[in-house]
Protein backbone atom coordinates (compact mmCIF):
# COMPACT_ATOMS: atom_id res chain seq x y z
CA UNK A 1 0.00 0.00 0.00
CA UNK A 2 2.78 2.66 1.20
CA UNK A 3 4.73 1.47 -2.41
CA UNK A 4 1.06 2.04 -4.37
CA UNK A 5 1.03 5.98 -2.33
CA UNK A 6 4.53 6.85 -3.54
CA UNK A 7 3.93 5.85 -7.15
CA UNK A 8 1.09 7.63 -7.12
CA UNK A 9 2.58 10.83 -5.70
CA UNK A 10 5.46 10.24 -7.82
CA UNK A 11 3.62 10.20 -10.80
CA UNK A 12 1.50 13.64 -9.68
CA UNK A 13 4.70 15.30 -9.02
CA UNK A 14 5.39 14.17 -12.72
CA UNK A 15 2.54 15.28 -14.12
CA UNK A 16 2.72 18.96 -12.78
CA UNK A 17 6.04 18.72 -13.83
CA UNK A 18 5.55 17.91 -17.18
CA UNK A 19 2.57 20.82 -17.12
CA UNK A 20 4.74 23.24 -15.73
CA UNK A 21 7.71 22.15 -18.45
CA UNK A 22 5.12 22.47 -20.96
CA UNK A 23 3.28 25.82 -19.94
CA UNK A 24 6.77 27.30 -19.54
CA UNK A 25 7.64 25.95 -23.08
CA UNK A 26 4.43 27.26 -24.94
CA UNK A 27 4.82 30.60 -23.10
CA UNK A 28 8.81 30.85 -24.22
CA UNK A 29 7.43 29.81 -28.39
CA UNK A 30 5.21 31.92 -28.25
CA UNK A 31 7.39 34.96 -26.71
CA UNK A 32 10.14 33.77 -29.66
CA UNK A 33 7.02 33.80 -32.25
CA UNK A 34 5.82 37.21 -31.28
CA UNK A 35 9.96 38.79 -31.15
CA UNK A 36 10.26 37.07 -34.39
CA UNK A 37 7.18 38.54 -35.94
CA UNK A 38 7.91 41.82 -34.81
CA UNK A 39 11.61 41.68 -36.05
CA UNK A 40 10.34 40.19 -39.83
CA UNK A 41 7.71 43.38 -39.80
CA UNK A 42 10.77 45.51 -39.21
CA UNK A 43 12.67 44.10 -42.16
CA UNK A 44 9.50 44.40 -44.57
CA UNK A 45 8.88 47.69 -43.44
CA UNK A 46 13.05 48.58 -43.91
CA UNK A 47 12.87 47.23 -47.30
CA UNK A 48 9.91 48.72 -48.44
CA UNK A 49 11.04 52.15 -47.60
CA UNK A 50 14.57 50.77 -49.11
CA UNK A 51 13.10 49.94 -52.15
CA UNK A 52 10.90 53.15 -52.45
CA UNK A 53 13.69 55.10 -52.27
CA UNK A 54 15.05 53.07 -55.04
CA UNK A 55 12.25 53.50 -56.97
CA UNK A 56 12.37 57.26 -56.02
CA UNK A 57 16.08 57.53 -56.93
CA UNK A 58 15.63 55.26 -60.35
CA UNK A 59 12.90 58.07 -61.28
CA UNK A 60 15.45 61.11 -60.93
CA UNK A 61 17.80 59.53 -62.68
CA UNK A 62 15.69 58.44 -65.57
CA UNK A 63 14.54 61.95 -65.53
CA UNK A 64 18.10 63.52 -65.40
CA UNK A 65 19.05 61.07 -68.11
CA UNK A 66 16.33 62.59 -70.33
CA UNK A 67 17.57 65.92 -69.38
CA UNK A 68 21.12 65.31 -70.66
CA UNK A 69 20.10 63.07 -74.01
CA UNK A 70 17.00 65.03 -75.36
CA UNK A 71 17.20 62.69 -78.63
CA UNK A 72 15.52 59.93 -75.68
CA UNK A 73 12.36 62.69 -75.49
CA UNK A 74 9.65 63.04 -77.97
CA UNK A 75 11.06 65.09 -80.99
CA UNK A 76 9.86 68.63 -81.33
CA UNK A 77 9.06 69.72 -84.97
CA UNK A 78 12.00 71.90 -86.78
CA UNK A 79 11.59 74.95 -87.26
CA UNK A 80 12.80 75.00 -91.07
CA UNK A 81 15.58 72.77 -92.99
CA UNK A 82 17.83 75.90 -93.57
CA UNK A 83 18.20 78.97 -92.43
CA UNK A 84 18.98 81.44 -95.36
CA UNK A 85 16.40 80.61 -97.80
CA UNK A 86 12.31 81.22 -97.71
CA UNK A 87 10.72 78.08 -97.45
CA UNK A 88 7.55 76.92 -98.03
CA UNK A 89 6.01 73.47 -96.42
CA UNK A 90 3.35 71.25 -99.37
CA UNK A 91 1.54 68.65 -98.02
CA UNK A 92 -1.95 67.02 -99.37
CA UNK A 93 -5.19 65.28 -98.06
CA UNK A 94 -7.88 63.09 -99.30
CA UNK A 95 -5.40 60.95 -101.27
CA UNK A 96 -7.35 57.44 -100.06
CA UNK A 97 -10.96 59.28 -100.44
CA UNK A 98 -13.29 57.29 -102.43
CA UNK A 99 -15.27 60.86 -103.18
CA UNK A 100 -14.24 64.08 -103.71
CA UNK A 101 -11.21 66.27 -104.49
CA UNK A 102 -8.15 66.07 -103.51
CA UNK A 103 -6.66 68.92 -101.35
CA UNK A 104 -2.84 70.35 -100.91
CA UNK A 105 -1.91 72.91 -99.52
CA UNK A 106 1.65 75.34 -99.42
CA UNK A 107 2.49 77.32 -95.79
CA UNK A 108 5.27 79.92 -95.44
CA UNK A 109 6.15 80.22 -91.95
CA UNK A 110 8.11 82.59 -89.95
CA UNK A 111 11.54 80.92 -88.82
CA UNK A 112 10.66 81.57 -85.16
CA UNK A 113 7.58 80.21 -85.42
CA UNK A 114 6.40 77.72 -82.45
CA UNK A 115 2.77 76.58 -81.56
CA UNK A 116 2.73 73.61 -78.73
CA UNK A 117 -0.08 71.98 -80.25
CA UNK A 118 1.58 71.93 -83.86
CA UNK A 119 1.69 68.22 -85.07
CA UNK A 120 0.84 66.04 -87.93
CA UNK A 121 -2.73 66.32 -88.89
CA UNK A 122 -3.40 63.32 -88.17
CA UNK A 123 -2.29 63.59 -84.27
CA UNK A 124 -4.74 65.61 -83.61
CA UNK A 125 -8.22 66.04 -82.90
CA UNK A 126 -10.90 68.29 -85.07
CA UNK A 127 -11.22 71.41 -82.42
CA UNK A 128 -7.42 71.34 -82.19
CA UNK A 129 -7.00 71.18 -86.13
CA UNK A 130 -9.64 73.76 -86.25
CA UNK A 131 -7.66 76.12 -83.63
CA UNK A 132 -4.32 75.58 -85.55
CA UNK A 133 -5.74 76.66 -88.54
CA UNK A 134 -6.34 80.17 -87.79
CA UNK A 135 -2.99 80.50 -85.84
CA UNK A 136 -1.61 79.40 -89.17
CA UNK A 137 -3.42 81.47 -91.18
CA UNK A 138 -3.15 84.74 -89.30
CA UNK A 139 0.41 83.90 -88.58
CA UNK A 140 2.14 82.77 -91.81
CA UNK A 141 3.98 84.55 -93.35
CA UNK A 142 2.19 82.95 -97.16
CA UNK A 143 -0.35 80.47 -96.74
CA UNK A 144 -2.82 79.08 -99.64
CA UNK A 145 -5.15 75.92 -100.37
CA UNK A 146 -5.85 73.65 -103.69
CA UNK A 147 -7.45 71.39 -105.35
CA UNK A 148 -8.13 68.82 -107.83
CA UNK A 149 -11.65 67.67 -108.62
CA UNK A 150 -12.89 63.52 -108.78
CA UNK A 151 -13.33 63.99 -112.30
CA UNK A 152 -9.40 65.25 -112.83
CA UNK A 153 -8.50 62.50 -110.56
CA UNK A 154 -10.24 60.21 -112.91
CA UNK A 155 -8.18 61.30 -115.80
CA UNK A 156 -4.92 61.71 -114.23
CA UNK A 157 -4.66 59.44 -111.68
CA UNK A 158 -4.35 59.97 -107.72
CA UNK A 159 -0.42 60.25 -107.22
CA UNK A 160 -0.56 63.03 -110.05
CA UNK A 161 -3.48 65.08 -109.00
CA UNK A 162 -2.01 64.85 -105.28
CA UNK A 163 1.05 66.80 -106.94
CA UNK A 164 -0.64 68.75 -109.05
CA UNK A 165 -2.55 70.31 -105.86
CA UNK A 166 0.61 70.95 -104.14
CA UNK A 167 1.51 73.19 -107.45
CA UNK A 168 -1.61 74.86 -107.65
CA UNK A 169 -1.30 75.71 -104.12
CA UNK A 170 2.39 76.84 -104.45
CA UNK A 171 1.14 79.18 -107.87
CA UNK A 172 -1.46 80.80 -105.80
CA UNK A 173 1.18 81.74 -102.66
CA UNK A 174 0.86 85.35 -102.46
CA UNK A 175 4.82 85.33 -101.75
CA UNK A 176 7.64 83.31 -103.67
CA UNK A 177 9.36 80.80 -101.70
CA UNK A 178 12.91 80.14 -102.14
CA UNK A 179 12.84 76.53 -100.86
CA UNK A 180 10.11 73.40 -100.52
CA UNK A 181 9.50 71.23 -98.13
CA UNK A 182 7.56 68.57 -99.49
CA UNK A 183 5.55 65.38 -97.28
CA UNK A 184 6.26 62.12 -99.20
CA UNK A 185 9.18 60.39 -101.03
CA UNK A 186 7.70 62.19 -104.82
CA UNK A 187 7.38 65.53 -106.47
CA UNK A 188 7.60 67.12 -109.61
CA UNK A 189 10.20 70.00 -109.73
CA UNK A 190 8.70 73.49 -109.33
CA UNK A 191 10.30 76.14 -111.69
CA UNK A 192 13.33 77.47 -110.89
CA UNK A 193 12.64 76.43 -107.06
CA UNK A 194 14.89 73.48 -105.36
CA UNK A 195 13.12 70.96 -103.26
CA UNK A 196 13.46 68.21 -100.73
CA UNK A 197 10.94 65.39 -100.30
CA UNK A 198 10.36 64.35 -96.38
CA UNK A 199 8.49 60.80 -95.91
CA UNK A 200 6.27 61.74 -92.61
CA UNK A 201 7.83 65.25 -92.98
CA UNK A 202 4.21 66.61 -91.30
CA UNK A 203 5.57 64.87 -88.45
CA UNK A 204 9.11 66.20 -88.92
CA UNK A 205 9.15 70.23 -89.89
CA UNK A 206 6.36 72.74 -88.54
CA UNK A 207 6.09 73.99 -92.34
CA UNK A 208 5.13 70.99 -93.37
CA UNK A 209 2.76 70.34 -90.14
CA UNK A 210 0.78 73.37 -90.72
CA UNK A 211 0.26 72.61 -94.96
CA UNK A 212 -1.28 69.02 -93.52
CA UNK A 213 -3.75 71.35 -91.35
CA UNK A 214 -4.51 73.29 -93.69
CA UNK A 215 -5.31 71.08 -96.17
CA UNK A 216 -7.07 68.47 -94.14
CA UNK A 217 -9.39 71.50 -92.39
CA UNK A 218 -9.98 73.10 -95.99
CA UNK A 219 -11.32 69.50 -97.65
CA UNK A 220 -13.08 68.68 -94.57
CA UNK A 221 -15.06 72.00 -94.74
CA UNK A 222 -15.60 71.11 -98.50
CA UNK A 223 -16.69 67.94 -98.46
CA UNK A 224 -19.48 69.16 -95.38
CA UNK A 225 -20.76 71.10 -97.86
CA UNK A 226 -20.78 68.63 -100.42
CA UNK A 227 -22.38 66.32 -97.90
CA UNK A 228 -25.72 68.98 -97.88
CA UNK A 229 -26.16 67.71 -101.33
CA UNK A 230 -26.02 64.06 -100.51
CA UNK A 231 -26.52 63.42 -96.99
CA UNK A 232 -27.14 59.25 -97.38
CA UNK A 233 -23.33 58.96 -98.00
CA UNK A 234 -22.73 60.58 -94.47
CA UNK A 235 -19.62 62.46 -95.75
CA UNK A 236 -20.35 64.67 -93.02
CA UNK A 237 -18.45 61.60 -90.51
CA UNK A 238 -16.49 59.61 -93.01
CA UNK A 239 -15.68 62.95 -95.51
CA UNK A 240 -15.55 60.28 -98.46
CA UNK A 241 -13.26 57.78 -96.71
CA UNK A 242 -14.41 54.03 -97.35
CA UNK A 243 -15.91 53.46 -94.43
CA UNK A 244 -18.31 50.71 -93.76
CA UNK A 245 -21.16 52.95 -93.66
CA UNK A 246 -20.17 55.40 -96.84
CA UNK A 247 -19.92 51.50 -98.76
CA UNK A 248 -23.30 50.64 -97.64
CA UNK A 249 -25.09 54.19 -99.11
CA UNK A 250 -23.04 53.03 -102.38
CA UNK A 251 -24.78 49.49 -102.42
CA UNK A 252 -27.73 51.29 -101.63
CA UNK A 253 -27.94 54.65 -103.81
CA UNK A 254 -25.27 54.08 -106.47
CA UNK A 255 -22.39 56.56 -106.90
CA UNK A 256 -22.29 60.42 -107.15
CA UNK A 257 -20.91 62.90 -110.01
CA UNK A 258 -18.48 62.96 -107.00
CA UNK A 259 -17.37 60.00 -106.48
CA UNK A 260 -13.50 58.77 -108.17
CA UNK A 261 -14.85 55.84 -110.99
CA UNK A 262 -11.06 55.05 -111.42
CA UNK A 263 -11.51 53.36 -107.77
CA UNK A 264 -12.18 50.52 -106.43
CA UNK A 265 -15.62 52.11 -104.75
CA UNK A 266 -16.88 48.60 -103.60
CA UNK A 267 -15.29 45.22 -102.90
CA UNK A 268 -14.14 42.88 -105.50
CA UNK A 269 -17.07 40.87 -106.83
CA UNK A 270 -19.69 43.63 -105.88
CA UNK A 271 -21.81 44.86 -108.55
CA UNK A 272 -21.51 48.70 -108.60
CA UNK A 273 -24.64 50.75 -109.95
CA UNK A 274 -24.14 53.62 -111.95
CA UNK A 275 -25.85 57.07 -110.74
Amino acid sequence: MVIGHSLLDIGHSLGHSLLDIGHSLGHSLLDIGHSLGHSLLDIGHSLGHSLLDIGHSLGHSLLDIGHLFPDLRPMALLPFHQSELLEAGCDEAGRGCLAGPVFAAAVILPKDFHHPLLNDSKQLSEIQRDQLREVIEKESLAWSVAEVSAEEIDRINILQSSLLAMHRALNALNTRPQFILVDGNKFHPYPATPHLCVVKGDGKYASIAAASILAKTHRDEAMLKLHSAHPHYYWCQNKGYPTEMHRKAIRQHGISPWHRRTFQLLPAGEQLVLF
